[in-house]
């Protein structure tokens, strides 16, 4: 399933997902959250929790490229993410705290399948 949006909108928008529990492949195209006091790691468990099927994540452009609290926690919260590909086409980015940069490579790259792409030229 592809999702794709092109505005900044609150992550609970995307609360919907949680009900796809068959769901094997998600696309988060222009995914662009933005956070109103929100706990980012407890809104994508529940969000992703009962996607017990889910296999392959793809992400361009969107916002949880960025999240530490996700990426750091991603094997925790998808435990069944076999494929994680990230994206950037675009020269919008939010930037990553540097100082969570070893924990997040360290949970990314337990994924069997990972692919980060940058195509900004």
């Amino acid at each position: 399933m592809r999702v794709t949006g092109n505005a900044d909108y609150p992550l609970e928008y995307m609360d919907w997902i949680a009900k796809l529990e068959k769901l094997e492949i998600l696309k988060l195209d222009m995914s662009r959250f933005y956070e109103e006091e929100i706990d980012v790691k407890d809104f994508t468990e529940k969000m992703f929790g009962k996607l017990t099927n889910l296999k392959s994540l793809e992400l361009v452009d969107c916002s949880l490229m960025y999240e530490p609290e996700f990426l750091v926690n991603i094997r925790e919260i998808i435990p069944s993410l076999e494929t994680l590909i990230m994206t950037s086409e675009s020269d919008f980015s939010h930037p990553m705290d540097i100082d969570y940069l070893v924990e997040v490579l360290d949970s990314i790259g337990d994924v069997k399948n990972l692919c980060i792409k940058d195509y900004v030229d």
